[in-house]
């Protein structure tokens, strides 16, 4: 037989792992890219139409405040919050994209390791640094700069994680 998640019957626990290795891998790429970025690169177009490559980095980082919008959601039934307008979110595009390399690309962030207690998951992210481990909604909201981590364990003392271009939204906890 084979296990299913929740509500989704058609959704296995093997099509997640298989979703959650092409992550992984999509996510290596990204990161053997930005490895030699400098701050003139992050300012040279990108394939979108407008955007320089720092507006694409600074996209995909303001993406996690929306996916701990949606998961919150989900989780509780309740929308956690006001969600940015577009005037917002053009600012906090525009603002972040105009970041030095290094900050778009937090090459200085020390985390060897995640592991995630309630899925069961780790994720080996550099050589050295600390290993970070907790629930998931723990680490997500602590790497996105919303969670102060009290939750999760390290074998160091936890480092602060990268700043982003604006405080949370109105209304967020």
């Amino acid at each position: 037989m084979t296990e299913t998640i929740g509500m989704a019957p058609d959704i296995t626990l093997a099509d997640i792992d298989l979703l959650l290795d092409e992550v992984r891998a999509s996510a290596a790429r990204v990161g053997a890219g930005l490895g030699s970025l400098t701050d003139v690169q992050a300012r040279e177009p990108s394939a979108l139409p407008g955007w320089s490559r720092g507006h694409v980095l600074t996209h995909l980082a303001r993406s996690a405040d929306v996916y701990r919008w949606l998961l919150t959601l989900a989780r509780t039934g309740t929308e956690p919050g006001p969600r940015a307008d577009a005037a917002a979110l053009n600012r906090a595009l525009r603002e972040g994209a105009e970041r030095p390399a290094d900050e778009l690309t937090a090459r200085d962030f020390p985390v060897a390791r995640i592991r995630v207690t309630d899925l069961d998951r780790a994720w080996t992210l550099a050589p050295a640094g600390a290993t970070v481990t907790g629930p998931g909604h723990s680490v997500l909201a602590w790497f996105a700069g919303r969670g102060t981590g009290p939750r999760l364990r390290s074998d160091v003392p936890l480092p602060t994680p990268p700043g982003w271009p604006l405080p949370p939204a109105p209304g967020w906890a």
